[in-house]
């Protein structure tokens, strides 16, 4: 026969089960649901460079164009400059090809502009995208979450879950932050491999894998030099757009102000 005091301590074991169980369907449901947002924006990210390379295309015509313009310019100054009646007749065609050909620069620059607007605009529905897929929020304690999760401190990590929640999180920072690159067409200074919670970035200089997760004790000193490293990517294109003065040791706050820069630059 079971003692009143050890059915109660089965009831209470029974219940925090249960919460576990909860706890960890939750949990499940959230990365059910940033892995499908994430497949979006990576569909996103594909459209926006494909039509980069359009403007790229269009733009490098446009410099050719201008190149021969100039080109005909010199000539057509000689000529004039020589007045020879002989080629009197040759200049003026010249001098009307060159008329037409820079009316069709001029509406090729206006095209251009034109392009560059709308590179803006899809890069401002892409990062607004990202807002969407990575919900950034700052927390009562002055700490900031993403999707949820929250960012700890490498020398903060004492529990298990505090080193998931971490790494899951980290994992969703660098998966943004690469995307982000994209759209700005920036290569980032260190380069990151995104696979969820289990996330790292690479030093080029020494071509070695920092993890953005601790896999024992000893990873915390490789853990807070990631945590750095992608800290310094997330400056480096805020400071590409003109943002000088972010503070390195808030991640998500300034890949937060990234993409209200981003989103920004389209009205400008």
């Amino acid at each position: 026969m079971y003692t009143v005091d050890t059915l109660e301590r089965l009831c209470v074991l029974e219940n925090e089960i249960l919460a576990h169980q909860m706890d960890t369907y939750r949990r499940r449901q959230r990365v059910e649901e940033t892995l499908r947002k994430a497949r979006r924006a990576h569909e996103l990210k594909r459209a926006l460079a494909a039509m980069r390379m359009r403007v790229e295309a269009k733009k490098r015509m446009v410099e050719r164009r201008a190149l021969l313009v100039e080109a005909a310019s010199g000539v057509v100054e000689i000529y004039m400059r020589r007045r020879d009646p002989k080629c009197t007749a040759s200049v003026e065609t010249t001098t009307q090809e060159l008329v037409a050909t820079r009316k069709r620069v001029r509406q090729a620059r206006i095209i251009v502009e034109d392009l560059r607007a709308m590179l803006a605009r899809e890069r401002a529905q892409c990062a607004e995208a990202l807002q969407q897929v990575y919900p950034m929020e700052l927390g009562g304690g002055g700490g900031w979450t993403i999707c949820g999760e929250e960012l700890f401190a490498a020398d903060d990590i004492s529990t298990r879950i505090a080193g998931e929640q971490t790494a899951m999180a980290l994992g969703l920072v660098a998966c943004a932050v690469d995307a982000a690159a994209t759209y700005l067409c920036a290569p980032i200074r260190f380069p990151v491999i995104v696979r969820g919670a289990r996330s790292a970035v690479v030093n080029p200089a020494s071509q070695t894998l920092w993890p953005l997760f601790i896999g024992r004790a000893a990873d915390r000193g490789r853990l807070r030099t990631a945590q750095r490293m992608l800290s310094t990517n997330v400056v480096q294109l805020l400071a590409r757009l003109g943002v000088d003065d972010a503070d390195s040791r808030m991640i998500i706050g300034n890949l937060a102000q990234l993409l209200m820069v981003i989103e920004s630059a389209s009205f400008a």
